[in-house]
């Protein structure tokens, strides 16, 4: 005997589950067989969870730390953003953590891993610019050869320094954006 029972007000989910349908099975006993009946819940995870506690405090640290990375010059506060940026590692690595708890174990890898493992590397590789051109703009021959030569071509650096940095300013919060987009569409 077969009975699917469905009455979705009847279940209550536990904020992170709900259950859509219940089905029953019942067998009667045959030779040396005991009767079974077999209970079979049907249920889906809200999305709640995964943005509220994950989701939308990767993309916000991922988002700041770039912004707060590029948005002076590149020598200015060097160590100050390498404490944000490793500060913001950590705590993706803790917010990784907190999602490898609560997702179920697969074989393919989940999207939200994905999202979470391009935001670490957009950090890290905003870390790893901003070292690279921190050293590269106050490095000594580039002062040298600002104190050589005239105007023109001292203005020439410093619009190259802050080029590249306008350009990280706007790529990498940018890259943030299309991969929370990505994720959600």
């Amino acid at each position: 005997m077969s009975m699917q029972i469905l009455r979705r007000g009847k279940f209550k989910g536990n904020g992170e589950w709900i259950v859509d349908a219940l089905t029953v099975n019942s067998t009667n006993g045959h030779e040396n067989h005991n009767p079974k009946v077999i209970f079979t819940f049907y249920f889906h995870r809200t999305p709640t969870f995964y943005v509220i506690l994950i989701i939308m405090p990767s993309f916000a640290l991922t988002f700041l730390c770039v912004i707060g990375m590029f948005w002076s010059r590149f020598s200015v506060e060097f160590m100050e953003k390498l404490g944000l940026g490793f500060t913001v590692i950590l705590a993706m690595c803790s917010i990784f953590q907190m999602m490898e708890n609560s997702l179920p174990k697969t074989t393919q890898l989940p999207a939200l891993s994905v999202y979470m493992i391009v935001n670490l590397l957009l950090v890290t590789a905003s870390i790893s610019i901003n070292m690279a051109a921190s050293k590269a703009c106050s490095s000594s021959k580039h002062r040298i050869f600002k104190s050589i030569t005239n105007n023109r071509v001292l203005c020439f650096n410093i619009n190259l320094c802050t080029l590249s940095r306008a350009i990280c300013l706007s790529l990498f919060p940018l890259a943030a954006v299309v991969n929370l987009l990505i994720l959600l569409l």
